[in-house]
């Protein structure tokens, strides 16, 4: 029998159109098969397609709404899948999909929203603007599916390509070297700079150069099968071992999940995302904003929870998520909102980094609080209907189909349930000011060990193959547990307290739902935007200062 798959397909710019030459391809993946390694040694990443469709010959403006039809005999309870897009151009890749998004079994449906990126540009953005005042030049030729929109794109670019450029086989890294060895504009370089991957880095080991290495997600990246991690550390030793390189993460959680697999003593070089240039404006009549919550059954549970809480209050509070409210949105938007709620998916983003920057202000669970949650959420049962109160809160995809960070700074606030420990749209609200609320630690604990809403936490999970240990072990004392074992309350708990909205001030911490409504309503949200607009110019000069120290010391 054929059935259908329903889904809707977003871009942080929305507002960005597609004119008629893109190629929009969706694939239904069966993922229950590991990565692999090829024959010459590089990472080979093997998907079965059971069904695929191709939109094209006709200009779309994001979000792009699709149907995709398959045979249900060719779908197993046992197995995992997931939607993937790959959006091309001139035969290019513009646009992909980094992150899993299942569907059909292990409690997912056919109904899926999927975002696609453009490849590593944030982070270099990032750092492009944060050093704008030193005299630096860049070079960048950029492997991205994005660099046609800042003109990186790679030109006549000698053995890497988008195929091998994530994990170039050791006789592809040779043959780079001795093709650059003695090459012009290669031998004007005296930094090399990489972010995502990491492991990148191990081509430019031989041109005996400065590095510098800042982790914006899981360092392993390109290097999951457990030889050529364990190669990766060595590396990372070596380069760790000259005083002139610099091995960092752009967050906590990130320096230390390096630290527990090499030994290495990595530091923390923050994004900034200073280039939004928005900051914290509430609106009246803006909702709050509930950050997106990848856990399709948590997502309806929480909204739920947190609408009856509300109700008993007798208050009256419009708390949206915000793809209720935009479809498309930008930085000026989200400044207009009261502050945003968050259950995160991931540790660090860079929109926490964006919008904490922004100065919204931001509610997060305690850790406390997203311990529990992450472990047992069990806990959350009907809270909110005992409060009786009106609180506008929605979804930010149900207020907005397109939004900018103009669109963002008028709410009060932003809710996560977080997919990561670090994102760039994190850094960006932060930044804009916009009031950010998240669950407590423990109570994310609690929901990530029962709902695994931290999905996107480990490599594995966003496979959805949830793991109770790493490829390789760790090198330090064996108190410390497992970073990628999901099966242990207090690994996750340990773990997520490295997350960025555990680290940085004047993000709100909800220990349940309860709690949450009645932050909500008490918040002095203004009070909470001027402290992030402080700490936020603060944090500017440290960072610059850093990087100055950081080029005095390689000259």
């Amino acid at each position: 029998m054929v059935r259908r798959i329903e889904g809707t397909i977003f871009y942080d710019k929305n507002n960005e159109v597609l004119n008629d030459n893109h190629k929009i391809l969706i694939y239904l993946d069966d993922i229950t098969l590991t990565d692999v390694a090829s024959q010459d040694g590089s990472y080979v990443r093997k998907f079965h397609t059971i069904s695929k469709k191709i939109l094209e010959n006709q200009a779309r403006t994001f979000p792009i709404e699709f149907t995709l039809e398959y045979d249900e005999k060719d779908i197993e309870k046992t197995s995992n899948y997931s939607i993937r897009v790959r959006i091309v151009a001139d035969g290019k890749t513009r646009f992909i999909t980094s992150s899993n998004n299942p569907v059909l079994t292990k409690g997912y449906g056919d109904m899926v929203d999927i975002k696609v990126e453009k490849i590593d540009l944030i982070p270099i953005r990032d750092i492009k603007h944060q050093l704008a005042s030193f005299d630096i030049g860049f070079i960048d030729k950029s492997l991205s599916g994005a660099c046609g929109q800042t003109d990186t794109c790679a030109k006549n670019l000698k053995i890497l390509n988008k195929t091998n450029g994530m994990s170039p086989s050791f006789t592809q890294r040779k043959q780079f070297y001795e093709v650059y060895r003695n090459d012009s504009e290669m031998n004007q370089v005296n930094i090399f700079m990489c972010f995502h991957p990491v492991g990148m880095c191990e081509l430019f080991m031989p041109f005996n150069r400065t590095m510098i290495i800042i982790a914006s997600t899981r360092y392993e990246l390109g290097r999951h099968e457990k030889e050529e991690w364990e190669n990766l550390n060595n590396n990372l030793r070596i380069i760790a071992s000259n005083p002139r390189n610099i091995i960092a993460g752009n967050n906590l959680y990130d320096a230390e999940y390096i630290r527990y697999f090499t030994g290495i003593k990595a530091i923390v070089l923050t994004s900034l995302c200073g280039y939004t240039r928005a900051t914290y404006s509430r609106r009246k009549q803006k909702p709050f904003l509930i950050a997106p919550i990848r856990n399709e059954i948590f997502r309806t549970l929480f909204k739920s929870n947190l609408t009856n809480s509300l109700e008993r209050l007798k208050v009256s509070i419009n708390v949206k998520y915000l793809r209720e409210v935009y479809k498309h949105y930008s930085y000026r938007h989200l400044v207009q909102h009261p502050a945003i709620i968050y259950v995160p998916y991931q540790v660090s983003t860079m929109s926490l980094f964006e919008q904490y920057r922004m100065n919204i202000p931001l509610f997060f669970p305690s850790l406390d609080l997203l311990t529990e949650w992450h472990y047992n959420y069990r806990v959350l049962t009907n809270s909110l209907e005992r409060l009786k109160v009106s609180i506008n809160v929605k979804y930010l995809r149900e207020v907005y189909k397109h939004y900018s960070y103009r669109h963002l700074v008028q709410h009060p606030a932003i809710i996560y349930v977080p997919y990561q420990v670090s994102t760039m749209s994190l850094f960006e609200q932060y930044r804009m000011n916009i009031p950010l609320f998240f669950p407590s630690l423990d109570l994310l604990t609690e929901w990530h060990y029962n709902y695994r809403v931290v999905g996107e936490r480990t490599w594995s999970g966003t496979l959805g193959q949830f793991k109770n240990s790493s490829a390789i072990s760790g090198v330090l004392s064996s108190d410390i547990p497992d970073p990628n074992n999901e099966f242990d309350r207090n690994a996750i708990r340990y773990w997520l307290q490295f997350a960025d909205f555990y680290q940085w001030p004047h993000i709100i911490h909800f220990n349940s739902i309860d709690d949450l409504a009645m932050k909500l309503i008490n918040t002095n949200l203004a009070e909470v935007s001027q402290n992030m607009k402080i700490y936020n110019a603060n944090l500017t000069k440290t960072l610059q200062n850093q990087w100055r120290e950081i080029f005095e010391r390689i000259k």
